[in-house]
């Protein structure tokens, strides 16, 4: 079984939840799309070291989200096959979310 898979279909309130997203074939600009609108929509999970960069920067999911919406960039990096956007949270201050992609967005840290 796809391990990825089983973390993106949940359920939620005895709902199923399926926050997975197909990057199969795309554009780098339809996968930049994908992604901000999955971190808008709050379809993301988070690394351990996500939850804890969060914890000790005050950042709530809700910040993560804006940080979607308010992207300025959002550029893949090669080096570790994952992309960076720039945006800002709640407050209006700058947040850079790192993230990778499998069949869902995963935050990997925040800055």
């Amino acid at each position: 079984m796809d391990h990825s898979a089983t973390w993106a279909v949940r359920k939620v309130d005895g709902a199923r939840v399926d926050n997975r997203i197909n990057l199969v074939n795309t554009t780098m600009e339809d996968r930049t799309v994908e992604i901000r609108a999955a971190l808008m929509a709050g379809k993301f999970r988070f690394s351990f070291h996500a939850t804890q960069r969060m914890r000790q920067r005050s950042v709530a999911k809700a910040d993560i989200q804006a940080c979607g919406r308010t992207a300025s960039s959002c550029v893949y990096q090669a080096e570790s096959a994952t992309y960076r956007i720039d945006g800002e949270d709640l407050d209006g201050e700058p947040l850079t979310v790192i993230c990778g992609v499998d069949d869902i967005v995963v935050i990997v840290t925040i800055f």
